[in-house]
């Protein structure tokens, strides 16, 4: 019975915090107006995540809106495959120190600072080699 009774005072005090479509402000209903038939079924992280992310959207530049627009765009074009092999490598890529993500994020802008040409070049040269070999390059590259 104390743990039916727990489990009740916990469910509503997650519900209690919880905010009705009608309580949000004007703005958020309009940006989150897609999802309007679905937001009171949300819990409470999830609303307040979705919140954040209206308030982050509002703050943005409208070059950076056009920016995101066209990511977007181009993660919806991704297969259902490619979208999880990208959030998998996003996961591993938010449990590196700050020092390692620091240094994948110069090598990255070190690459794309290239030529098409020299890219090209670099991208089949790793393509050519075996697994074994690609594993001494990637161990060498986590080492800087």
């Amino acid at each position: 019975m104390k743990k039916i009774l727990f489990f009740l005072l916990v469910l509503t005090s997650f519900q209690a915090y919880s905010q009705t479509w009608e309580s949000l402000p004007e703005a958020s209903r309009i940006a989150l107006a897609p999802i309007e038939n679905r937001w009171n079924s949300f819990d409470a992280d999830k609303q307040t995540q979705l919140l954040n992310g209206v308030e982050k959207w509002q703050s943005l530049s409208p070059e950076a809106k056009d920016q995101a627009k066209q990511r977007f765009q181009k993660w919806q074009q991704l297969s259902p495959e490619k979208q999880q092999a990208l959030r998998d490598k996003m996961r591993v890529f938010e449990k590196l120190s700050p020092s390692q993500k620091q240094k994948l994020r110069d090598n990255m802008s070190q690459f794309k600072r290239l030529s098409p040409a020299k890219k090209q070049e670099l991208r089949q040269k790793f393509r050519k080699l075996s697994p074994a070999q690609r594993r001494v390059i990637k161990k060498k590259f986590k080492k800087r």
